[in-house]
């Protein structure tokens, strides 16, 4: 299972084409099985499920232990024997579709179809993030940027009660006078 694992990690979230191209190149001996593994699925998300192979990505692949294959016999010195078993794995591939983006360049995990403007803007926004938290902006990823904002949203900027309810307003109203006493 290692050995495939190392391969499936190669092509995990490329786009259908760019991972059949990888696949071409490769030394390994299992290759030519997953590139047929892929092409089983790409018809089957065609033809089932009436996905443009032009816009798929190869969302999952990994292996899990299959059964082992039959026994085999190896004779060895001093009238001993040993059993050798081929191991199998069992390959799971998942595609998605991606709809197109305005302005995409290449559909895959290595160029996602990001401009230079929309680079700038996420640049931006990383280190104003970075600033607001007080860490190096190289430290700061996607994910926090967007939990970031989020809990400015929520926490931050609670808005203060309406008029229309009076019961809140009134607690907020004495919150604050006990705050300023």
């Amino acid at each position: 299972m290692k050995r495939i694992d190392h391969l499936l990690r190669q092509i995990r979230r490329l786009s259908y084409k760019e991972a059949i191209t990888q696949l071409k190149f490769s030394q390994k001996r299992v290759a030519p099985k997953v590139i047929a593994t892929i092409e089983k699925a790409r018809q089957k998300a065609e033809l089932k499920f009436g996905l443009d192979p032009e816009r798929l990505i190869l969302d999952e692949i990994y292996a899990t232990k299959g059964q082992y294959g039959n026994p085999q016999i190896y004779y060895h010195a001093k009238a001993r024997i040993g059993i050798m078993r081929r191991k199998r794995v069992h390959l799971t591939v998942k595609l998605k579709e991606v709809p197109f983006k305005e302005g995409e360049k290449q559909l895959g995990k290595f160029v996602r179809g990001v401009n230079s403007e929309q680079r700038k803007v996420w640049e931006e926004k990383r280190d104003r993030v970075a600033k607001e938290m007080g860490v190096p902006r190289l430290v700061v990823t996607t994910k926090q940027v967007e939990l970031w904002d989020l809990y400015k949203e929520k926490i931050l900027n609670k808005k203060p009660a309406t008029a229309t309810d009076p019961a809140a307003a009134d607690a907020t109203n004495a919150a604050d006078k006990e705050l300023s006493a």
